[in-house]
């Protein structure tokens, strides 16, 4: 190809020299190629000049770039061809590039997998044929079977190329061979009272096993741990040689064992420390004099933690016997209690203000306070001082030794500080900066007039301001500050001076690597377009964008250089697919539904544009259910989400008939969103329908039916707004957010449904953090649903004859209220107004049972605070009620509670147990409620 390179090279300097200096008119484009490229109308979107337009030559060399990095062509080269009125014929020869169609791996390939060598090779199918990634995977080859112990492993090169359809199967013929086996292990040096055998139980490469050179160190380090497990804490165990002998491998390992090390505890019992791992060498470890040093300093706060302030701890090492012993001794000292926490000389900043900048503190109500005294906690709390006082301006402060008082059992603390003088800002100048630029980040500025001053201040400014103008683009931009003090290095002002550079925007995007993705839908989720700022960061967002839909391996977005005298860049999008189907089926027995089986279809790229389809089934002797999911993901046009369901069972009825009634579930939903800055709208249209068989005379008296298994039928449009402003959606701590529900539930008669209504759902929470004492949270929810037309069914708990408006709508639209997530005062559902929305049940137990409402109105306050690591607690105030009817909603219907709970932060969320206690009951109420959830209650 040599020769081809060397041509394109000539004829491309013929086109910058040979005539373009006049600008003659383009009066035509011929695209010459040795091979099929496919569609030329997308070659021809890469010439940056029209047919009648004047050929400069920046124009040339922004196209022979563009052809370049297309992708299309290994080799590219332009010239023109006069013609006789003046114009000239633009004439583009492509030597099309050779297009990987599949890479392989054949021959014997030991106990590797085909799949791990595959994955190990830089070549990928669907992408250009790259010479230099072939011979990189001969040697990536290579060194795989070497690790795995295959000395003389042959890798060779084979591809197949078709030269008519410019396409090449990349072929790896390997010979792994036999593999290298371990001959003999040797131990040398000072093996103290060890022996070979004991030595070498320990390590996982044995005589007879295969050689995996790049695990023998692995086998060192854990041959080095044993030791140290046996008390041999100096033991050193140096990487192992490996020489040949035969076919066979012998492995060596020079070594030291050294004395036993043992440690002794006087003055307190040693057990605890043990436990906690306060003592040296418990994971393990080998002998240290700066781990001596460390146990030390641990020791004395784990007692400081306890309130042993005045502790004493020292170490001693001696060799006794051929063993090295040390020994540690403590006094712990009387028990002290932190009882005041002070400042002097504060002027700028009061007593709270500090206080909440450290750790230490008093013993205070519920335990937020620790009482304790502890020197490292200290010290850290002393830096922290200092870091913001230095933030605030205070450059100069000092802070001394604090000084600690004992009176009795009890600990005064005092922290003397000396501010100095302040520095702020005066005045700021903006020089070269955009209005755009400084509109977007002028408020986010760490100085501003009148603020404090800070060398780091002023850098984290500068480098917003950075990130501004690289994010549009500006990534050659100087920046600087100059600085004015005023006499007595108190006030500075400061001229902020730009000059941004060249703006590096995108000119075209290229897609390359799919072979069964749309590359529009690519693009469309990229979002990148031409005149986009060409930014690192721009970059990196559409990786982002496209990984998250879960259809790529492998995504990078790479610029391309760009033309002679121009900024803007090509980008290339390259990608490498994954598996798009997925199928899984199996079988099992159950003792209630009897034998049984599933099946599962997944397609994760549906139509080339990231749809993804799922259909799943599942069929038992008792039971049939059948969904289907299509998603159309964000990125997309139009966002998109349709599903449907088919569920069919038999009821289990523990009295009753012997007869077997069903009850049989179908529906279907389809939702779009949007997504703003600011939150999310969403539309959605679903059709539910329940259809239950058993006849209201014949279902038992005490077995009521669930909700969810009513007779229903149902179509509805539902719009839905939301506002999220929290700073974490699994455990908020600050911010707030609304949520706004509308939904209108239509009667359509070709489809038999019968609902009609209209409902509305708000919601507002509130988080206000108080630092360290923990966070006040609360909530507001109030809904209303307003049937039009009559229902011709037979409620299962409301008498007919009281005519509510709630027996107008179906049981599972109605509002409920009572339970973990609701009002935790009382047990799920269990919270309304007697013979309104709850009734007596038909036994004599005097329970009742929830009938839900048309109107609901709940407050919740919650007061939430740490106790100890991820563990939190909970002091909490519900009030609220469900009403028949939206319009009855008064304050003198509300019932309140209050209660405490406990709450752990796992990473999926807190894990809640809360204990409630009503303040009005209702005959059948419960004296105390407990509840149990996973997430927030609101």
């Amino acid at each position: 190809m040599l020769w081809r390179a060397l041509f394109g090279c000539v004829l491309v300097v013929i086109s910058a020299t040979a005539g373009w200096a006049q600008d003659p008119v383009l009066r035509a484009i011929e695209i010459r190629s040795d091979g099929d490229l496919g569609d030329l109308e997308e070659v021809r979107e890469l010439f940056t000049v029209a047919v009648g337009e004047a050929l400069t030559e920046s124009a040339v060399r922004r196209s022979l770039v563009n052809l370049q990095v297309s992708g299309l062509a290994s080799e590219v080269a332009l010239y023109q061809r006069p013609q006789g009125d003046g114009g000239v014929v633009l004439v583009a020869v492509l030597w099309a590039n050779l297009q990987v169609e599949a890479v392989e791996v054949v021959g014997e390939i030991g106990a590797l997998r085909r799949e791990e060598l595959l994955a190990a090779l830089p070549q990928r199918a669907g992408e250009p044929l790259v010479e230099s990634r072939l011979v990189r995977g001969v040697y990536r080859l290579q060194d795989l079977f070497l690790a795995a112990g295959y000395r003389s492993n042959r890798v060779v090169l084979a591809p197949e190329i078709d030269d008519q359809r410019k396409v090449a199967r990349i072929v790896y013929r390997v010979e792994a061979g036999p593999r290298t086996l371990i001959e003999s292990v040797r131990f040398l040096g000072e093996l103290g009272s060890f022996g070979d055998d004991d030595l070498l139980a320990e390590l996982r490469q044995r005589p007879g096993s295969p050689l995996l050179e790049d695990r023998l160190p692995e086998d060192a380090d854990r041959l080095e741990g044993w030791l140290f497990e046996q008390g041999y804490r100096q033991a050193l165990v140096r990487r192992p040689t490996v020489t040949t002998e035969g076919e066979g491998a012998v492995v060596s390992y020079q070594m030291r064992v050294g004395p036993l090390v043992r440690v002794e505890v006087v003055g307190v019992e040693s057990r605890e420390l043990e436990r906690k791992g306060l003592l040296p060498f418990a994971e393990g470890e080998g002998y240290d004099e700066a781990l001596l040093l460390l146990t030390e300093d641990r020791l004395r706060t784990h007692f400081q933690r306890r309130g042993h302030y005045r502790v004493q701890v020292t170490t001693e090492e001696e060799e006794v016997d051929g063993e090295w012993r040390i020994r540690f001794t403590i006094d712990p000292g009387p028990v002290l209690e932190l009882t005041e926490v002070g400042f002097r000389g504060n002027e700028s900043f009061s007593d709270e203000r500090l206080a909440r900048l450290i750790k230490t503190s008093p013993k205070g109500f519920l335990a937020l306070g620790s009482g304790r005294l502890v020197e490292t906690d200290l010290a850290a709390d002393l830096a922290n001082l200092r870091s913001f006082y230095a933030l605030e301006g205070f450059t100069r402060v000092r802070i001394a030794n604090p000084g600690v008082t004992n009176k009795d059992d009890r600990l005064t603390l005092v922290i003397p500080i000396d501010e100095g003088p302040r520095q702020e800002v005066g005045s700021i100048d903006f020089e070269g900066f955009p209005l755009e630029i400084l509109a977007a980040v002028r408020d986010e500025l760490e100085v501003y007039p009148g603020g404090p001053f800070h060398p780091q201040r002023l850098r984290r400014s500068l480098s917003l301001l950075r990130e501004a103008f690289e994010r549009l683009g500006h990534e050659r931009l100087q920046l600087s500050a100059e600085e004015v003090w005023n006499d007595d290095q108190t006030r500075v002002d400061l001229t902020l001076q730009v000059i941004p550079g060249p703006r590096t925007v995108v000119d075209r995007v290229l897609v390359r690597g799919n072979r069964r993705s749309s590359s529009a839908a690519i693009l469309r989720v990229a979002a990148l377009s031409a005149d986009d700022p060409a930014s690192l960061s721009n970059l990196r967002e559409a990786e982002r964008r496209l990984l998250r839909l879960g259809v790529f391996r492998r995504v990078r977005v790479e610029r391309m250089p760009a033309a002679l005298g121009s900024e803007a860049r090509d980008v290339v999008i390259r990608v490498e697919e994954g598996k798009a189907r997925r199928i899984a089926y199996g079988a099992g027995y159950d003792s209630e539904a009897g034998l049984g089986g599933l099946f599962s279809f997944v397609h994760s790229n549906l139509t080339g544009r990231f749809d993804s389809f799922s259909i799943n089934a599942r069929v038992q002797q008792e039971s049939q259910q059948f969904s289907l999911f299509l998603d159309r993901p964000r990125g997309q046009r139009l966002p998109l989400t349709f599903s449907a369901f088919w569920i069919e069972e038999a009821l289990d009825l523990r009295s009753g008939p012997a007869e077997d009634f069903e009850l049989t579930r179908r529906g279907a939903r389809v939702e779009t969103f949007h997504d703003f800055a600011w939150g999310r709208a969403a539309l959605s249209a679903g059709y539910r329908r329940v259809e239950n068989q058993v006849p209201a005379d014949l279902r038992p008296a005490d077995e009521p039916f669930a909700r969810e298994d009513q007779t229903l039928r149902l179509s509805s449009l539902v719009a839905s707004l939301q506002i999220d402003r929290r700073d974490d959606p699994l455990n908020p701590s600050s911010g707030w957010s609304s949520i706004l529900r509308l939904e209108r539930a239509l009667p359509v008669e070709a489809i038999d449904t019968e609902a009609d209504f209209l409902e509305v759902f708000l919601q507002q929470t509130y988080y206000q953090p108080l630092g360290k004492a923990g966070v006040l949270a609360g909530s507001v929810r109030l809904g209303g649903i307003e049937p039009y037309s009559d229902l011709d069914i037979v409620d299962p708990v409301i008498p007919p004859e009281l005519g509510l408006p709630s027996s107008e709508i179906f049981i599972a639209e109605r509002f409920f209220a009572g339970g973990s997530s609701t009002h935790r005062a009382f047990r799920r559902d269990r919270l309304g107004i007697a013979d309104e929305t709850l009734f007596p049940g038909d036994d004599a137990s005097g329970d009742l049972i929830a009938a839900g409402g048309n109107g609901l109105l709940l407050v919740n306050l919650d007061y939430r605070f740490p106790i100890a690591g991820p563990l939190q607690g909970a002091i909490f105030f519900d009030t609220g009620n469900v009403w028949a009817d939206w319009r009855d909603i008064e304050s003198s219907d509300l019932r309140s509670g209050a209660g405490v709970g406990l709450r752990y932060l796992s990473p999926i969320g807190p894990l809640r147990i809360e204990v409630g206690w009503p303040f009005d009951k209702l005959p059948g109420d419960s004296d105390v409620a407990v509840g149990f959830g996973l997430g927030t209650s609101f």
